[in-house]
């Protein structure tokens, strides 16, 4: 059974995580850790491995971008190093690619620890390093988005369009997971934990301020939906403004995608795709179960929409199939 535990963050949230990580990494014996870690600079971030706990110094698990979907480097990782005892600290859709990665691929997970992040959004790319600036750097622009997680995140309109249709901030499974939604971040975050073996593994009643009290897990819970039927109604007028010409069904954006020369950017860049897509693309028509088992796929992280150099509303057409499919898929 799932145990919800506070973590009193004692006006720096970033600094309390980072301890906290390090103390995991310490009890769960672990040789490495995929984290958002600040590139030199400090002016930008991306998911690396490291291998050495002093190196967390530089993590920032909440920073709101995400330059890749790190779903599909995990999977790798999982692949090669199935020995090494290895964590991921992951948003709710990088979880969900790697999932579907585990699905294609089959792999050892034995040895793998999951963090899951509840994820308010990310700021796209092309906007990140101004908003950097004017925050006074990137630890501050992570401040900002940690101060107003108690009201659900700053205003959906300055993140990425997949981020304001996201409507599950929150990951699906994990051993444990950091939880901000809803609460006064400079106060405290809560961390589950997916049993009471977890729990223990990781010392839990030592190390955070004791268990969350059923009314602050309600008042987290609350703000989670809140969040999405924010997105929720972001996601219908977006798709009710989809022009008609743009491919509604899934033979149709495989026709698109083909006579979209010359990058195919936005299927490289997507962390699911069958590896087996662009060369059928090359030499004929895509079977249409393998469309639909791609697109079924979807994690909903808009990494196509990010790469695409014709800024198409490949997020929006990518969730719309992937849900519609989803649904005939179940009424079977």
């Amino acid at each position: 059974m799932m145990t919800t535990w506070i973590l009193k963050t004692h006006n720096s949230p970033l600094a309390t995580t980072r301890q906290f990580l390090e103390t995991v990494w310490s009890y769960a014996n672990l040789e490495g850790m995929v984290v958002p870690v600040y590139e030199p600079g400090y002016a930008t971030a991306k998911m690396t491995l490291i291998n050495d706990p002093m190196q967390l110094e530089n993590a920032d698990p909440f920073v709101p971008l995400m330059q890749f979907n790190a779903g599909r480097l995990i999977a790798e990782l999982a692949y090669e190093m199935p020995d090494v005892r290895l964590a991921m600290v992951v948003r709710a859709c990088e979880l969900r690619a790697f999932d579907e990665r585990v699905k294609m691929d089959g792999m050892n997970l034995e040895k793998w620890l999951t963090i899951g992040v509840e994820c308010i959004g990310c700021i796209p790319v092309q906007d990140f390093k101004w908003r950097v600036q004017n925050a006074g750097g990137v630890e501050g622009l992570t401040d900002l988005v940690l101060r107003n997680a108690r009201q659900g995140g700053i205003a959906l309109d300055r993140f990425r369009s997949a981020c304001q249709i996201c409507s599950k901030p929150e990951p699906s499974h994990f051993d444990l997971c950091l939880e901000l939604l809803g609460l006064p971040a400079k106060e405290m975050l809560l961390v589950s934990a997916r049993d009471d073996a977890i729990a223990r593994k990781f010392h839990l009643n030592e190390i955070t301020g004791g268990f969350a009290s059923p009314d602050l897990r309600g008042q987290h819970d609350l703000m989670v939906r809140t969040v999405e039927e924010r997105r929720q109604r972001i996601r219908e007028r977006k798709l009710r403004e989809l022009s008609p010409y743009l491919p509604m069904n899934p033979d149709k954006l495989m026709n698109f995608l083909k006579e979209c020369q010359p990058c195919r950017n936005c299927i490289a860049a997507c962390p699911v795709y069958p590896e087996e897509l662009i060369p059928s693309m090359d030499h004929g028509a895509v079977s249409g179960d393998l469309a639909r088992r791609w697109l079924m796929s979807c994690a909903e992280c808009g990494m196509c929409e990010q790469a695409c150099p014709k800024e198409l509303p490949l997020a929006a057409i990518m969730n719309r199939l992937s849900r519609e499919l989803k649904r005939e898929a179940m009424a079977v």
